[in-house]
């Protein structure tokens, strides 16, 4: 669970300002099939003033700008959206009442790219040597590599977007026990265990 707190300014006929504060109680992520992620906020309005619904604007970055999208929830105060899988997006809320709407809230982010390595960890010889891993993921999605150890160095690979290829070499372990790295490779843990000497 995330808590944020986003504040709202209502300016009514009269020009004074009221006060909203609303706290995301809830924002959790539901992975499901196909090329969506959907995802629940809830708020909690408090405070001075009376609302009587709220608006959810998201923004989606794409190569060509940003797509922009709106929801009117009316007065509930807890929303689920489904976002396309590769993307970043800005998600926003704004209270409204019969004088108009208010200021947008602080920017919640939203990240929807996934990945996947192949393979999935990695075991070398004693002698060490070259090696890579694959990155699977959408095509906007950056993505960046770091090893664990100084024994193990990347040599192509250390940052990308979209699908891509992390080579790294591993050195010599001239010492009889086995040895562990885990790196970090788009943000993943990749587990690299190299044998010792016989």
């Amino acid at each position: 669970m995330s808590v944020l707190h986003w504040n709202f300014y209502m300016t009514p006929k009269n020009i004074c300002r009221v006060f909203f504060a609303v706290t995301i109680i809830s924002l959790f992520f539901m992975i499901g099939n196909g090329h969506c992620i959907s995802i629940k906020i809830g708020w909690n309005p408090s405070g001075k003033g009376d609302p009587t619904g709220y608006k959810i604007y998201y923004f989606c970055e794409r190569q060509t700008g940003f797509e922009a999208f709106v929801i009117d929830v009316g007065d509930k105060t807890i929303k689920s959206l489904n976002l396309q899988k590769g993307y970043q997006y800005y998600i926003v809320v704004t209270a409204y009442n019969e004088y108009g709407e208010s200021a947008p809230s602080n920017v919640l982010s939203v990240n929807t790219c996934t990945y996947r390595l192949s393979p999935g960890k990695k075991t070398m010889k004693q002698t060490g040597g070259f090696s890579s891993v694959e990155v699977k993921t959408q095509p906007d999605c950056n993505w960046s590599a770091a090893s664990g150890s100084d024994w193990l160095k990347i040599i192509d690979g250390e940052s990308g977007k979209g699908r891509g290829v992390i080579r790294y070499v591993v050195e010599s372990n001239d010492t009889y026990e086995p040895r562990t790295v885990i790196c970090t490779f788009a943000g993943k843990s990749f587990t690299v265990k190299q044998k010792g000497k016989k």
